[in-house]
């Protein structure tokens, strides 16, 4: 097994091409007590897809649904989220470790919808030049109109970490 991690550590390299990921993480919902939360954490999945431009550039797009918190009365609010990011990265090692960060813009469905913005950094190890195993964290910036003046009445955050496994075609 170890013979087969270093033939991995040795042949990891990326280059330009398209990219598929899926994964599994931890969320934080920061509201303010808006919706006057029994449990403000919940479990949810990633799933992306992109293009690395470079070995210091890619574009993605990114889904991270099943966002589930509880309220005291009993109810569960539902959040998902849609971006587009723009990711800088940094690799190390012979490119076999990558740091990134990343920023971009997308939707927010929920109880009531909305536009948000995406932070993020991270890093992934390539196994080798198809597959990698990427650690993430995102931070989701909205805000809501409960109102429906169109104005944003209330800002909220969900902060995601996750784990997830990259296929580079």
């Amino acid at each position: 097994m170890i013979l087969l991690l270093l033939v991995g550590v040795v042949e990891a390299e990326r280059g330009a091409g398209p990219y598929v990921g899926g994964g599994y993480g931890v969320s934080k919902l920061k509201d303010d007590g808006y919706y006057d939360l029994k449990d403000d954490g919940s479990n949810g999945y990633v799933l992306y897809g992109g293009a690395y431009i470079n070995d210091y550039l890619s574009v993605e797009i990114e889904y991270v649904a099943n966002l589930q918190y509880k309220r005291q009365n009993g109810n569960v609010v539902t959040h998902k989220f849609v971006d587009i990011n723009t990711q800088a990265h940094y690799p190390v090692w012979d490119k076999k470790i990558d740091f990134y960060a990343k920023f971009g813009a997308g939707y927010v469905y929920m109880n009531a919808s909305g536009h948000t913005l995406v932070y993020g950094a991270g890093s992934a190890y390539r196994i080798n030049e198809r597959y990698a195993i990427r650690v993430g964290y995102n931070y989701f910036d909205f805000g809501i109109d409960n109102t429906g003046d169109g104005a944003i009445n209330e800002k909220m955050a969900v902060e995601f970490l996750f784990c997830s496994f990259e296929v580079q075609f």
